[in-house]
């Protein structure tokens, strides 16, 4: 029995509260410090409560999440508007329910200014016709009624809208989440300004019919494909950009039809559907579809206008992968240029970010905890686990800070993943796959840099923060900078939308950020040169 170790001061360890910190026990245990209401907004903006994590249920984590967004919408409505804006506007969550949802909640608030600022940002928010019914499903589950302010706001998304983009909004998007366009127009009462849209609103209403006058030829068009002979049809598509959702189901298995629709494609839908042109078989080997489609999906302007999250792009890679729908029947050959583009375009859809020169150890927490996959069965199948998107993620620093970076694993204990800025995404995933291990130790990338006199100026971590085990990673952290005598920084990128955090939020030199939003990147690179600080992050600047 070794007397020295059972006699071993703990008072750096995590079981126990840090002395003179206001520390709070994490959902294993451990002794963490509380993230800021506006830190935790924006997390359940990014990564939404989908499924279980490894500790909490769905069901707790939204409990968790609605009290945060009501404690935010209490201490400042406009500004939790303006961040339910800026993370939609600018494409930086996986998915837009949360900031829907959001922003539903807050166009029922008590005060005046939160509930007009709210509706006011709905064609932000809510830029196509899906967004506005998901809006408006959850208003009706959260029993909000229809007054003045929210009739006039729904009527405005309608009237405000050029009569072209309004006639696709309307054809493409009929009805979602209960709602259809028709039922909004007759709830809203809008007000036609000009002939157009008077015909659009009489289109909409009587269900697609014909309106002869002052309607547009896009939804002339829509009408008159339902029943056209094929050579017609292609001509009709071509002409007008017809999407899938307004063509009928018999011509969507034809060849010609998805090769005339795929000139003009939206990114988006280019990504979506790639299986079913593989499978239709237009993107065969040097084939003009798949020089198109490998175009589109790397060009940088088209990801930024399309808002195309990275984790979206990494999605519909491991899906193409696969030569099979995660849902249904379909079947298709693997174009490797293909997969080869989705990786480029993973990279390119990331905010610009510069080198910095500085020195990093990229820390990837690779505990059970971290296989999560946010209850969704898609991404089970796929084998995408947080551990491998936070990998994905810290490729990007790797790949641009090339000769300064390195990724190691952590949790009871520190591991060489072996991991280089050559690799693909799917050598980085099988690499992953190696590791599975115990309880989490967040201070080890600290402790073994500094056993090792290793130079790092930015210690980044990819972690659900639900650490219970060895030191206090702020501890190990302080002892570090004095050892090697280096200003380090800690930079802890969160995974999971809890209110913890394995950083201290009074410390100038840590950061914490949302792992999965897509300008983590660039942020951890503006924090490296001092461009931002953290009080700023923490007050949205």
């Amino acid at each position: 029995m070794s007397y020295m170790r059972t006699h071993t001061n703990k008072k750096n360890y995590q079981v126990t509260r840090k002395a003179n910190e206001r520390q709070v026990k994490n959902d294993c245990g451990a002794y963490v410090y509380k993230t800021s209401i506006w830190t935790s907004l924006n997390r359940f903006l990014v990564l939404g409560i989908e499924g279980n994590s490894y500790y909490v249920s769905d069901v707790k984590k939204f409990d968790r999440s609605n009290k945060v967004l009501l404690k935010c919408l209490k201490e400042n409505g406009v500004r939790t508007v303006n961040e339910i804006v800026r993370v939609s506007d600018e494409g930086l969550a996986v998915k837009n329910d949360p900031a829907i949802f959001a922003l539903a909640k807050a166009s029922m608030s008590t005060d005046l200014k939160t509930r007009k600022a709210a509706f006011a940002a709905l064609p932000k928010v809510c830029r196509i016709g899906t967004h506005l019914y998901m809006f408006e499903a959850f208003r009706k589950d959260l029993e909000g009624g229809w007054g003045r302010t929210h009739k006039e706001s729904i009527a405005k998304w309608f009237t405000d809208k050029d009569p072209r983009k309004l006639a696709y909004q309307v054809a493409k998007y009929k009805q979602r989440e209960g709602w259809s366009a028709r039922d909004l127009l007759r709830k809203s009462h809008p007000v036609a300004e000009n002939p157009v849209h008077d015909a659009i609103f009489k289109w909409v209403v009587s269900e697609g019919k014909e309106v002869k006058e002052g309607l547009p030829e896009f939804l002339h068009a829509c009408n008159e494909v339902k029943n056209a002979p094929l050579k017609r049809a292609l001509e009709i598509i071509r002409e007008y950009r017809l999407p899938r959702e307004v063509l009928p189901t018999e011509l969507l298995n034809d060849k010609d039809v998805w090769s005339v629709m795929l000139e003009s494609m939206p990114i988006t839908a280019t990504i979506r559907n790639l299986g079913k042109m593989s499978s239709i078989g237009i993107l065969g080997p040097n084939s003009a579809g798949q020089k198109l489609v490998c175009e589109r999906i790397t060009n940088t302007e088209n990801l930024r206008r399309g808002r195309v999250h990275p984790m979206n792009i990494l999605i519909a890679q491991r899906t193409y992968m696969r030569g099979e729908g995660v849902r249904g029947s379909l079947s298709w050959k693997i174009s490797p240029t293909i997969v080869s583009a989705l990786e480029d375009a993973f990279y390119e859809s990331f905010k610009t970010v510069e080198p910095t020169g500085k020195r990093y150890m990229l820390g990837l927490d690779v505990s059970p905890s971290m296989g999560s996959t946010w209850g969704r069965s898609e991404l089970q199948q796929l084998g995408l686990d947080a551990k491998t998107i936070a990998a994905a993620m810290a490729m990007v620093t790797l790949r641009t800070e090339k000769y300064n970076s390195f990724i190691m694993g952590y949790c009871d204990k520190l591991v060489d993943l072996e991991i280089n800025k050559n690799m693909s995404l799917d050598q980085v995933k099988k690499k992953l796959e190696r590791h599975n291990w115990g309880s989490t130790d967040c201070s080890k990338p600290m402790l073994w840099a500094a056993k090792n006199k290793v130079p790092v100026d930015v210690f980044v971590t990819y972690t659900d923060n639900d650490t219970n085990t060895g030191r206090h990673p702020m501890a190990t952290l302080e002892e570090y900078r004095e050892k090697m005598d280096i200003p380090a920084k800690m930079i802890v990128c969160a995974t999971e939308p809890h209110r913890f955090s394995v950083a201290d939020p009074d410390d100038a030199g840590c950061l914490d950020i949302c792992g999965f939003d897509s300008s983590t990147p660039r942020i951890i690179s503006q924090f490296s040169m001092e461009e931002i600080n953290a009080k700023q992050r923490r007050h949205g600047a």
